[in-house]
Order: C-alpha cells, then sequence, then structure tokens
C-alpha cells in the first residue's frame, strides 16, 4: 500500500498539479485511502498506478457512464464541469461500486498514451542523426508502440512558433509547441524517405479496434480538448495506412526487426516514456542489443525519458557510429510535448 500512496503523491506533485485540477484534487485523498488503493494491489509491476487507476474510471464513463454523478467532473463526458473540490466522495463510490470492472482494467490493460505531440521533441533529434549519415532513406523501429501512431511523424505538420514549421503543411495532423530557452533547435533540410516502419509493443493496439481505442482516449486527460482532437485526427489517418505493430519484448524482438530494415537506410530507433516501464535488468539488455547490432551496421535511438529524479523529461539521442555509442542530451520537454528547451548547440 505504501508503494501504491507514494505513487499518487508524486504523481500530483510532479504532473497532475499543473495539468488537470481534476486528477490533482483527487490524488491527495486516495493516497491515504486503503480501499480504493487495494484495487491496485495486482497491477503488474511497472505500470504506473494514477494513470491505470484514472484511464480505469474514465474508461468506464466514456464507455456508457454518461448518466453517472460522477461524470460532471469530466470535460469530456459533460457539457458543464462541476468543481472538482467536491469530486472524491463521488469518485470513491463509483470506484467501490464498480470495484471488479476496475479491478479487472488495471489488472489487464497497460498505460499505453499514444501522445503523437511527442514527436515534436523527436523531430530535431531525428535532424541531427540524419545529417550526420547523409542516408537518403531512414527505417523506422519504435519500441513501445501501443498503436503506431509515432510511427506516421513523418505525416505530420510541426508549428513551433515564430514561422519555425515543419512537415506537409495539408496534414490533418497539426502539432503545436511552443519553444522555451533562448537556443532553436534545426529541422531537417528535407523530410527524409522512410523505407520502412516497424513497432514492437507487449500489447499492439489494432487502431480499427474500437473498444482498445477507447482505453486510449480514456489514457487522455479529461481536461485535455486539444490532445484529444489531435489523437483523433492520428487514428483516422493511421486507419489509412496499415501499420506494422509486432507483438514482443523489445529485448528480445528488437534485433530481428533491425535485419530487416533495407541496407541502404538508415536505422532510426526511438521509444517515448517506455523506460520508466521497464526494470533496470530489462533496460540493460536493450542496451546490450543495440550495441550488438550497431556492431554491423551505423545506427540511432532517439528517445524521451522521465525519471522520478528528474523535475522534467529529458530528450536523448545516442548515435552509433562505427560500433560506438556518442551519447548527448538534447532537450527538455514537457510530458505530452506542448513545449521543447533545446538544450544542445547541434
Amino acid at each position: 500500500m505504501q508503494r501504491a500512496s507514494e505513487a499518487f503523491s508524486i504523481f500530483r506533485a510532479a504532473q497532475a498539479r499543473s495539468q488537470s485540477r481534476l486528477y490533482s484534487e483527487l490524488c491527495r485523498p486516495i493516497a491515504a485511502d486503503e480501499q480504493i488503493l487495494g484495487l491496485l494491489r495486482e497491477v503488474r509491476k511497472g505500470q504506473p498506478m494514477p494513470n491505470l487507476l484514472f484511464a480505469a474510471v474514465h474508461y468506464l464513463l466514456l464507455a456508457g457512464g454518461g448518466e453517472e454523478p460522477l461524470a460532471r467532473f469530466y470535460a469530456d463526458v459533460t457539457p458543464r464541469v462541476s468543481d472538482p473540490e467536491s469530486a472524491y466522495p463521488l469518485f470513491r463510490e463509483f470506484c467501490l461500486r464498480h470495484s471488479d470492472a476496475i479491478r479487472g482494467l488495471v489488472n489487464n490493460r497497460l498505460v499505453q498514451t499514444n501522445e503523437v505531440s511527442r514527436c515534436s521533441a523527436l523531430l530535431p533529434a531525428f535532424a541531427i542523426a540524419l545529417r550526420r549519415q547523409g542516408k537518403r532513406s531512414i527505417g523506422l523501429v519504435e519500441i513501445g508502440a501501443s498503436a503506431g501512431l509515432n510511427l506516421l511523424w513523418d505525416r505530420y505538420h510541426y508549428d513551433y512558433g515564430a514561422g519555425l514549421t515543419f512537415g506537409p503543411s495539408d496534414s490533418s495532423v497539426r502539432l503545436h509547441c511552443r519553444l522555451k530557452g533562448r537556443n532553436i533547435p534545426r529541422l531537417p533540410d528535407t523530410m527524409p524517405a522512410v523505407s520502412a516502419r516497424v513497432g514492437i509493443d507487449l500489447n499492439p493496439i489494432d487502431v480499427f479496434d474500437d473498444d482498445s481505442i477507447l482505453w486510449l482516449k480514456a489514457l487522455i486527460w479529461p481536461e485535455h480538448e486539444s490532445r484529444r482532437r489531435t489523437f483523433a485526427a492520428a487514428v483516422a489517418l493511421a486507419r489509412r495506412r496499415r501499420l506494422d505493430v509486432v507483438r514482443g519484448d523489445a529485448c528480445d524482438g528488437l534485433a530481428g526487426i533491425l535485419r530487416t530494415i533495407p541496407g541502404d537506410a538508415f536505422p532510426c530507433v526511438f521509444h517515448t516514456m517506455v523506460m520508466n516501464q521497464l526494470s533496470p535488468d530489462s533496460q540493460q539488455r536493450l542496451d546490450d542489443v543495440l550495441t550488438s547490432e550497431a556492431k554491423h551496421r551505423d545506427l540511432a535511438v532517439a528517445s524521451i525519458v522521465w525519471t522520478p529524479k528528474e523535475q522534467t523529461p529529458r530528450v536523448l539521442l545516442t548515435q552509433f557510429h562505427n560500433g560506438g555509442p556518442d551519447r548527448a542530451v538534447l532537450a527538455r520537454c514537457s510530458p505530452h510535448g506542448e513545449w521543447l528547451e533545446w538544450l544542445s548547440s547541434a
């Protein structure tokens, strides 16, 4: 129970307090409520418990709970939202009344947020790797791909403000990212040709499965209307293109996937907010796989990583050239890609 309680306290301080008044108001009483925390007793190791519980409740409301008294606190369920200060008694009652359904969700579903706006933080990292390699095409490999929406990052339009834009101007997926600080990231000179797109995930999401898409919607916080619009546009685009997301553990399957990338293409591996769900041993195994594969060809790994010791996520780039890794911290960013603070001179 102590671990679960601490998870909600950390979640409130690090994320909810600045981004969701509803979840911020709910976190404090949940952290002290053994009955509610008990619903999370059998959650898979490494899964973020606050995200799971909030998504489970949100999912049930979206799936047909619009008439529930609790629904009036959810901006995407009701047109008139009530003050979240009074939400907890109804939240608690809802959780206990639907305890079996909630246990089923938190024990069997995963936090697989397809946050498309994080591509705004990855794009400048890809640009650095591509300038160094000078390859004509790239092969994209995403770890923890979920529905694979970020595999389509080259199909999105990016707007960083002050006239800094990139990507197809007619794209239906419009990403807006505010730059912080003095440094301006350099974007790709041209959009690279993509010769392969492959994702790997323990539980791939089928974009044509409405229930799975509803779960991904439930992972988006109720107040975040712009995230919902972006997600819907990305799903619609993905449904027009069959994406290859294979089921498996990246530690076991990544090497085989990398070997399917055409020889004349440059492999770009990427992941966002995945490492926090892996054990230290799994992280080391993954690094060993990449190091081993880099003995045979150059490759790059762009990632967004957030550890409990850091206030904000970091954008990292590891370039393997002639077998050796060159690791760099490029930027800080918001968890959902709303802003980017570029730190690198590259």
